[in-house]
């Protein structure tokens, strides 16, 4: 006597679908992820561009490239990075006095720290990877449910004939 077979599709289905969405719910998560990285880098990079274009010889002008280099890491990721809010960014611009090599004359650098606590949308996926992390955004973000990123980009300014070291943050 043969036995049928037809209802065994069924438990299987039942037994890989919960894995299966998983995995896809957790490719799902981590493209958002590497999507708001690349926008993070792209705008802390275009920062550091429109920085340079200041000569910081004073707290003004220090401030001044603080704003603009805010205001542009903000505007870069409004347009690439979708749920994007400001309470979620922080960021600092340096201008510091590097020696020349080898000796020479020395020279001004512009360096741009970003940091974005970028939120976590799919639950289950999600509360895996903030305890990843580890960090969480105490102070500044919701604690949880949120994966911190961060990008930092340096750039010489040409002809430069500043002093010391100044940092504001945006």
């Amino acid at each position: 006597m043969s036995r049928r077979a037809e209802g065994q599709a069924l438990p299987e289905f039942a037994l890989v679908l919960p894995i299966f969405l998983f995995v896809a719910f957790a490719i799902v998560q981590v493209g958002l992820l590497m999507a708001g990285d690349v926008a993070l880098v792209n705008g802390t990079r275009d920062a550091a561009r429109a920085a340079v274009t200041y000569r910081v010889v004073g707290s003004t002008a220090t401030e001044a490239a603080c704003a603009l280099a805010g205001a542009e890491i903000q505007s870069k990721l409004a347009g690439a990075m979708p749920g994007f809010t400001t309470a979620r960014l922080r960021g600092d611009v340096t201008y510091s006095q590097v020696a020349g090599p080898t000796g020479g004359a020395a020279f001004t650098v512009v360096t741009i720290h970003a940091s974005y606590a970028q939120p976590l949308v799919i639950p289950l996926v999600g509360a895996i990877l903030d305890r990843v992390d580890g960090l969480g955004a105490p102070g500044w973000a919701p604690a949880g449910d949120t994966y911190v990123l961060g990008a930092t980009e340096t750039m010489r300014l040409e002809g430069s004939a500043g002093g010391g070291t100044v940092t504001c943050a945006f």
